[in-house]
């Protein structure tokens, strides 16, 4: 499996609005003003701390269960996943994660 593209999301890295060439600079502007970033999974945080050029934490050492494994809040209804039947909604997982996370830390009064 690549980074981006599967047979699981049915997803391949020519598709979105994107020109993969502008993902460095784009990904670096979206994160300039956050100084922890975490992403789920080795080759996605070893993609990121290299593009990134800092480090990226990774979800599983906090030993959070993967996005899949964790109830949602929200579900997804954007037009683009009705012709996937299993679908993995980035959004919907970013948010499932970050939910855990800010859980995690404040139980272990890391956060106020």
């Amino acid at each position: 499996m690549s980074a981006h593209g599967s047979d699981e999301n049915g997803l391949s890295w020519a598709d979105g609005q994107l020109d993969y060439a502008k993902l460095p600079e784009t990904i670096r502007e979206a994160v300039s003003g956050y100084a922890h970033l975490y992403a789920y999974g080795t080759t996605k945080t070893k993609f990121l701390s290299n593009l990134l050029v800092q480090p990226v934490r990774n979800m599983e050492d906090f030993n959070c269960p993967p996005p899949h494994g964790l109830k949602a809040q929200f579900s997804c209804s954007m037009p683009c996943h009705k012709n996937y039947l299993n679908y993995c909604c980035a959004t919907r997982n970013a948010h499932t994660v970050f939910k855990w996370l800010v859980h995690h830390l404040q139980s272990r009064n890391y956060i106020a």
